[in-house]
Order: C-alpha cells, then structure tokens, then sequence
C-alpha cells in the first residue's frame, strides 16, 4: 500500500514545499536568498513532479500539470536570481548596473524578486549578466590575489649588494 501512494505522498509533499517556499523568495529579502540552494530545489521539484505526472492519473495528474507550470514560471527568474545574487557584485557593480539600465537598482533588503519583476529587470537580463559576470572575474581576480598575499607573508627576502654596482641581489629565501 505504501508503494501504491509514494507517487501521491510525493506530489503533496512537493506542492507543500513548493507553495511555502515560493512566497518567500519572490517577496522575502533579496539578500537572504540562496541563488544555488534556489536553483537545486527548482531542479529536483521539476523532475519529480515530471516523473509523478507519469504515474498518476486524473486530478492528481493535473495537480501536476498546475505544478509543472508554476515551477517553470518561477524558474524563468532563476538567471536574474543568479545573476543579482552574485558574490561579486560591488557597490561599483551596482552603479554601473543602475547607469547602464537607466534606473536605480540595489539588492538590499527592502529588495525582493518581486520587485525585480515590478522594475521589469527580465527584460534587461543581458546588462544584468554582463555586469555580473564582469563582478565574478573581478572577485576571482580578489580571491586569488588574497590566497597569494597569505601564501607570501611568511617569506623573507634578504639582499646583498651586488659588487659595487649600487644594485642588490637576492641572497637566498628563507620561510619564517
């Protein structure tokens, strides 16, 4: 018996996390939303809503169909989510974004999606990209710069002069 209702339990269950989750990344803050953990649970509903509308018949199939349809409804926000949510993004980020789109725009935590969507930001996806991956270099330049400061501050380089040429050499590393 337990077999015959997983697909059921497993419908319920995904339009439950579904319809609770939904509400609070469009209108809970921006800056609160987890754009990978977003992307994964979208991931994971749509295929096991797919999988259920194939086993199940009637109005539990159209559930799914409803189901289906708002998840990929939502997951048309997911590369404005990804790309606003960016790690990267500076202040410097925003303002050029804000130039370029000809509008003030900050994710802060009065920001949410729905006001993304109310700015009509979808429509200008490709600025919003472009700044973001712009950001995510930039960032990766700054990681990589802070991995090597780290990895060279316990080295000392001792000099000698070099004959009698006013200039100096490297006499030899030694880690501290």
């Amino acid at each position: 018996i337990a077999k015959a209702f997983e697909p059921y339990g497993s419908m319920w269950k995904m339009c439950a996390e579904f319809s609770r989750s939904s509400p609070e990344w469009l209108d809970g803050p921006f800056t609160a939303l987890d754009p990978d953990n977003v992307t994964t649970l979208m991931d994971t509903w749509y295929r096991g809503v797919m999988k259920a509308a194939k086993t199940l018949k009637g109005a539990p199939q159209q559930v799914c169909v409803v189901l289906k349809e708002k998840i990929v409804a939502f997951q048309d926000n997911l590369p404005l989510i990804v790309a606003l949510r960016n790690p990267g993004l500076r202040d410097r980020h925003w303002t050029r974004m804000s130039q370029d789109l000809g509008f003030p725009v900050k994710a802060d935590a009065s920001f949410s999606v729905t006001r993304a969507l109310q700015l009509e930001l979808p429509k200008h996806l490709a600025i919003i990209e472009d700044v973001s991956e712009y950001a995510s270099k930039e960032f990766s330049l700054e990681r990589t710069l802070d991995k090597m400061q780290g990895d060279w501050s316990g080295v000392v380089f001792e000099t000698m002069a070099w004959r009698e040429t006013g200039s100096c050499i490297l006499m030899g590393l030694d880690e501290t």
